[in-house]
């Protein structure tokens, strides 16, 4: 009896581990920023016209947040991207690298003029991969 009560609590943790790693393999973009979304962006693949990424900037807690979620055959792809924050007077932002899911989230202070601007190639960097689009957020948050 004692040890098919050990083994089932093992099976348990097991699985309470699993559940754990599937959650933090898909990020969402709602848990990465907080506040109310002002912008959002559609990145297009300019060969066929389908959406590859969508961009959203979040107002919340006093700073500007920006996160970037592909989508269609990019969701779980992994491909070089660059989401850029610019503000006058102000070094620009970036999270840049080869990612999976979702480039961000990159914060500003939430005072000015912000833009945003994602850079997404079609596979990894090095290696390859080709810049398929380039999308800058105008005319940008608080201006």
């Amino acid at each position: 009896m004692f040890g098919r009560r050990f083994g089932t609590t093992a099976v348990v943790a097991g699985l309470v581990a699993l559940s754990a790693t599937v959650l933090t393999a898909t990020p969402a973009a709602a848990d990465t920023c907080v506040g109310s979304q002002v912008a959002s962006m559609n990145t297009t693949n300019p060969a066929n016209g389908n959406i590859i990424a969508i961009t959203r900037a979040y107002r919340g807690n006093g700073q500007i947040c920006v996160v970037s979620v592909k989508q269609n055959g990019y969701y779980g792809k992994l491909t070089y991207m660059e989401l850029w924050m610019y503000k006058s007077g102000v070094s620009p932002k970036v999270d840049k690298g080869n990612f999976y899911y979702m480039a961000g989230p990159v914060r500003m202070t939430d005072n000015g003029c912000i833009h945003f601007e994602l850079d997404l190639w079609n596979g990894p960097v090095p290696g390859g991969g080709v810049n398929i689009r380039q999308d800058y957020y105008y005319p940008g948050v608080n201006c």
